[in-house]
């Protein structure tokens, strides 16, 4: 435990009066299949705000009617009972650090499962378990997968309830340890809270209340994890922006992009939600995003309007024009309103922004197929627009450079300066049938046909005992242009022995 021992202030478990000592709860350490001990270890020791590295009686470990300060490292046993003393906190892993307890001042617990005699332990399972992490006492269990926690064991004597749980973030499914009341999910920012012998009461926590158990809790993590820590988001709805902004700065994070909304249910000014939202974790001054209720308009009817019509109806309603669009029916007037965003009649806040779509400028698409390819470009220059991309295509018996295909149909809207691909025809000639013939006759019906021979191949496989043509590329009926060349395959001649 340490050879340095800090001085304890005058507590000890023995104390503590009978009813307080009566009051248990348990964190169960072992797997849900069989009976295999999860590993426990202490992490931190918290005295004062300050961590403490020595062993100290602040904190102290029962082992077997022996009483010994604790140390960080220290490893935990079944039957351990660990107590916190006034202004004295410490953090013990579990299920090798997927789920941290955090025992708050003047707690106790006992390790088996881990039996907590009085107080406050807040829980935090980090990873998805494979089974649920359960949290006992003889009122109620409170089993997770994956959240954050508070679970309160109150003496008699110490209205209004003995037993609590609250939810910071995820779900928890509390149910009775005796069975005589049917199960609940505890959600984020509601607590249960219940009595022996009475049934369990499931509210929504207020604004204040939670946002005290979460200053609480990041204070100890600024603690003992300085380095490396994440806060939980407070909850700011509900306060005025101004109020909001002082409040996140105070518990160290940032105020991000703060937006208008219109929902009817807040003051204008107050804070209707926030993100990331309250029970999520940011790293210190990471910024939380606001929308504030605003003073609310209704956005006119705009559609059908000319754009400057419709510049003038939004002002008048305290509304600005937003991101414009120019789109090409070809049915409408140009500069013509086709669709808003918001809608008319939509209540949003007084300055916003309305993104409106107008009839743009157009021509018509003249026919140019047919055409040869210079009256084609001169009609398209006439109707404003412009020759884009030309593409060959060989075809027989059509003259040369006549338009075959535009890229967008005749009689088409589009904006003017618009480029319109074309296809045109180029002469092809189709290649011969040269099978069975020589070399020599291969290239004169070539060069009657205005093409030429192209490389002569001596073939593998012994076809004819001529040297005949057995195959050629281009085959016989592909189209090629005038003057290009053919290659030949020819057999290979007989030998004789």
């Amino acid at each position: 435990m340490g050879s340095v021992v800090r001085p304890a202030r005058q507590f000890t478990t023995a104390a503590m009066s009978p009813t307080l000592r009566r009051a248990f709860f348990a964190i169960a350490l072992f797997a849900a299949s069989g009976c295999v001990t999860i590993p426990a270890q202490v992490h931190s020791v918290i005295v004062d705000n300050q961590i403490v590295k020595e062993a100290t009686n602040e904190v102290q470990i029962n082992r077997a009617g022996v009483v010994v300060p604790v140390a960080p490292g220290a490893a935990l046993e079944p039957g351990d009972v660990i107590t916190t003393g006034p202004g004295s906190q410490t953090v013990l892993l579990l299920e090798n650090g997927a789920v941290e307890v955090v025992l708050l001042e003047n707690s106790e617990v006992r390790i088996s499962s881990i039996w907590v005699e009085i107080g406050e332990v807040f829980v935090r399972v980090k990873k998805r378990l494979r089974e649920k992490f359960e949290v006992e006492s003889e009122y109620g269990v409170a089993g997770v997968e994956s959240t954050e926690f508070i679970v309160r064991v109150r003496p008699d004597g110490a209205p209004p309830e003995e037993y609590r749980c609250v939810t910071l973030q995820g779900q928890v499914d509390v149910r009775s340890t005796s069975g005589t009341w049917s199960p609940l999910t505890v959600r984020a920012g509601e607590e249960v809270t219940g009595r022996s012998g009475t049934p369990p009461q499931l509210r929504q926590l207020d604004r204040k209340e939670y946002n005290s158990l979460v200053k609480r809790i990041n204070d100890v993590e600024r603690v003992y994890r300085p380095g490396a820590m994440q806060l939980l988001v407070p909850d700011v709805a509900g306060l005025m922006e101004s109020d909001a902004r002082r409040f996140l700065k105070e518990h160290g994070l940032g105020v991000g992009e703060v937006t208008g909304a219109v929902t009817g249910s807040a003051e204008i000014g107050a804070v209707v939600s926030q993100t990331p939202a309250a029970g999520q974790r940011i790293m210190p001054n990471d910024p939380v995003r606001l929308a504030v209720e605003a003073e609310p308009t209704t956005v006119p009817q705009v559609v059908g309007s000319q754009m400057t019509d419709a510049v003038r109806a939004l002002a008048a309603e305290r509304l600005k024009q937003g991101n414009v669009t120019e789109q090409i029916t070809g049915e409408r007037p140009q500069g013509e309103v086709l669709r808003q965003r918001p809608e008319a009649g939509e209540r949003v806040p007084v300055d916003s922004a309305v993104d409106l779509w107008v009839e743009g400028a157009s021509v018509r698409v003249p026919s140019v197929v047919n055409s040869n390819i210079e009256t084609g470009g001169r009609l398209l220059t006439d109707s404003g627009l412009a020759t884009g991309r030309v593409t060959d295509r060989l075809v027989e018996g059509v003259t040369d450079g006549t338009i075959l295909e535009q890229s967008i149909a005749a009689n088409e809207p589009v904006a003017p300066g618009t480029r319109i691909d074309l296809v045109v025809a180029a002469r092809g000639i189709p290649v011969p049938i040269l099978k069975d013939t020589t070399s020599a006759q291969a290239s004169q019906i070539l060069n009657r046909y205005g093409l030429k021979l192209g490389s002569v191949t001596i073939g593998t496989d012994q076809v004819t005992c001529r040297e005949t043509v057995i195959a050629q590329s281009p085959r016989a009926g592909d189209l090629i242009r005038p003057g290009e060349s053919v290659d030949i395959t020819l057999s290979p001649a007989c030998i004789v022995q």
